[in-house]
């Protein structure tokens, strides 16, 4: 239990550290050092400005991808669960807030079907904080919903 909170702990702080250089690639802090986007699906780099906070998220189940990035205040995120990276235009957001983000969220996918994101805060880290739990909730042409479990924090670039 505890080298597990360590590994998470280290995680966190690569990933804070990542963000703070502007660039944001996940993929050599989640596969090794060298690692190319092309070994791993999901979304690209992401970059943040100055004084610009984002969320990122990225599957809890091996191989880890990263799947969601939004910048705060913004009314689009990126979701990048399938083959090709997607644009979602917010709908709704409710509960506690957490950082510059609300707790509970929802987007409208290109294809008309939702994504619910709800986030449960965990411990602060310089410039954000990690999330304890998550979890993303995709709706499918046929009404069908697929809770995919999500891990990540939200950083802000000074």
């Amino acid at each position: 239990m505890i080298a597990s909170r360590l590994v998470i702990a280290a995680f966190g702080l690569l990933a804070l550290s990542a963000c703070e250089t502007q660039n944001f690639d996940p993929a050599p802090i989640l596969q090794g050092e060298g690692a190319s986007q092309e070994q791993m699906p999901g979304l690209p780099t992401q970059k943040l400005e100055p004084g610009e906070c984002g969320l990122f998220l990225w599957t809890q189940k091996q191989p880890r991808r990263f799947v969601y990035f939004a910048k705060a205040n913004e009314p689009t995120a990126m979701l990048g669960v399938e083959d090709t990276p997607e644009t979602m235009r917010q709908t709704s957001v409710s509960g506690g807030l957490f950082g510059q983000f609300m707790t509970e969220q929802v987007w409208m996918r290109p294809s008309g079907q939702s994504a619910q994101l709800a986030l449960v805060p965990g411990q602060p880290l310089e410039n954000g904080q990690r999330l304890r739990s998550a979890k993303l909730t995709l709706e499918s042409p046929e009404g069908w919903e697929t809770i995919v479990p999500v891990l990540g924090l939200r950083a802000c670039q000074p």
